[in-house]
This record gives C-alpha cells, sequence and structure tokens, in this order.
C-alpha cells in the first residue's frame, strides 16, 4: 500500500540524570513524510497496520474532517508506533507525547517517550503568519517578557515550551494562561511558577542566533518539556542533525 522511501524514521535513545542521581530514560522517534498528502483512508489504514488499524483510522477521521489535519493526526500516531516497535519492551514503562509540523516541501512527525513520568513535545514549522504571531504573543504575559527578552529566544520557542508544558500536564492549552507563567529561562531551558516540577527546553531548529521578541523569524522550534529540575541538551543526543534541511549555509550549527 506504501513504500518505505515515501518516509524516514530515526529513533533516539538519551538518558536524564535526577536530583536524587538516578537516570530515567527517554527516546525520541522523529518521523519526515515524503509521500502522498494528504493521507488517504486506504494509506492510513496501512500505516497504522493492526488488527484495530480501520477503527483507529475512522475515528480520527470523525474528529478531523479537514485532510491535512487528518493527515497530521495520522503522521503523529505513525510516530508514536514507529517508536513502541523499535523501542520494544522499554515502553511498558514509559509515558507518551506526540507532534506534528510542516512545510510544502514536507511533513515531519516527532513522538516522545519517556520513564515513569508524563511528558510533552511540540513542534512548529514555518507558521509565522501575522495572525499566528498575534496569537502566540497572547501566551506571553506582560510580566515574562523581561525574562524572554533577556534570553533572546523567540515567540516560537516560548509557544512550544508552554504547549509541551500543557500536554505533560494533561491540559493542553485550554487552561487559563496564568496557568503556565514563567518563573525563569536561563538559556533554552525554562522553569513554571506552578509547576516546579517540570523544566520545559526550546530548540530553534533553523539557526544559531536568538532573535528580539519584537523580531518575527521562520519558525522552526521544537520544545520538550519533562519532569525535574534536570539538564537536557539536544546537540548531544544528536537530534538537531534531523531538521538541518531547515537550516541554510550561512548559519551555524545548534
Amino acid at each position: 500500500m506504501f513504500r518505505t522511501s515515501e518516509y524516514s524514521a530515526q529513533i533516539l535513545w538519551f538518558s536524564v540524570p535526577d536530583t536524587s542521581g538516578r537516570s530515567r530514560m527517554g527516546v525520541l522517534c522523529g518521523v519526515r513524510w515524503l509521500g502522498e498528502w494528504p493521507i488517504s483512508l486506504e494509506l492510513a489504514s496501512a500505516l497504522l497496520s493492526g488488527a484495530d488499524a480501520q477503527e483507529v483510522v475512522g475515528g480520527v477521521a470523525a474528529k478531523y474532517r479537514h485532510p491535512p489535519r487528518f493527515s497530521q493526526s495520522i503522521l503523529g500516531r505513525f510516530a508514536l508506533a514507529q517508536l513502541k516497535e523499535r523501542a520494544g519492551a522499554a515502553c511498558s514503562e514509559m509515558s507518551f507525547s506526540i507532534t506534528h509540523s510542516g512545510t510544502q516541501s514536507g511533513q515531519w512527525a516527532i513522538a516522545l517517550g519517556f520513564e515513569d513520568e508524563s511528558c510533552g513535545v511540540d513542534l512548529e514549522i514555518d507558521a509565522d503568519q501575522e495572525r499566528s504571531l498575534k496569537i502566540v504573543h497572547k501566551f506571553i504575559h506582560e510580566k515574562e517578557r523581561p525574562l524572554v527578552e533577556a534570553s533572546g529566544l523567540s515567540p516560537w520557542a516560548i509557544w512550544c515550551a508552554k504547549e509541551a508544558l500543557g500536554k505533560a500536564i494533561g491540559t493542553g492549552l485550554r487552561a487559563p494562561l496564568s496557568q503556565y507563567g514563567l518563573s525563569s529561562v536561563q538559556g533554552r531551558c525554562m522553569s513554571f511558577e506552578k509547576f516546579s516540577r517540570h523544566t520545559a527546553y526550546a530548540w530553534d531548529l533553523r539557526r544559531s542566533g536568538t532573535a528580539p521578541l519584537s523580531a518575527p523569524v521562520a519558525s522552526a522550534h521544537l520544545a520538550i518539556c519533562i519532569p525535574g529540575p534536570v539538564s537536557l541538551e539536544l546537540a548531544r543526543i544528536g537530534v538537531l542533525p534531523w531538521f538541518s534541511k531547515l537550516r541554510t549555509q550561512a548559519e551555524g550549527p545548534v
């Protein structure tokens, strides 16, 4: 029904030490889709092969009647299926989160698994329309702006971090904005006033520089939110090369 040349998938393991010295395992699976888009019902069933594939596809189709939204949801579920297939028995002790985004030249989905406790992941690529930026700015409270501007992070980095937190705590972005207030921003690392047990990390996938809050740039951001005040360097676990095509030759390494 579909060819493996229509997508590329990579999986990466990482470990995160907590304050007690124990290491917890995490795994990321990234899928870049190069095939038919939007995805048809028949192709969706093939991607989610299994006894309940038709039922799952039917449920997704009923929830997302707009073909691109349906396709993105299917691709996210496919990334999760790829993660579980490749991670094997380790998945039994993990929580999961998925995200998807894309451009005219390709679509991305990322699945995150983390040992024992809830996690969240968010990816935003090329969403810099004027209306979208206005929405993003609403998620940055006035009192947070000094923190954000001092860090040099773009509005999309903050959006992704808060979206990832919302997924980790199970509310999405439906809760009042005050729930997601930042308490500190140190480089790419963000902590939150009301969720001190969670830490979010956001990476600019397109370039190494930072931009003022008022300067819109073509967005390509990834954020992960996991429990605990821990350090997570994405460059060290090799995720950034997945997105190398998003950056120009003039841009240095992230």
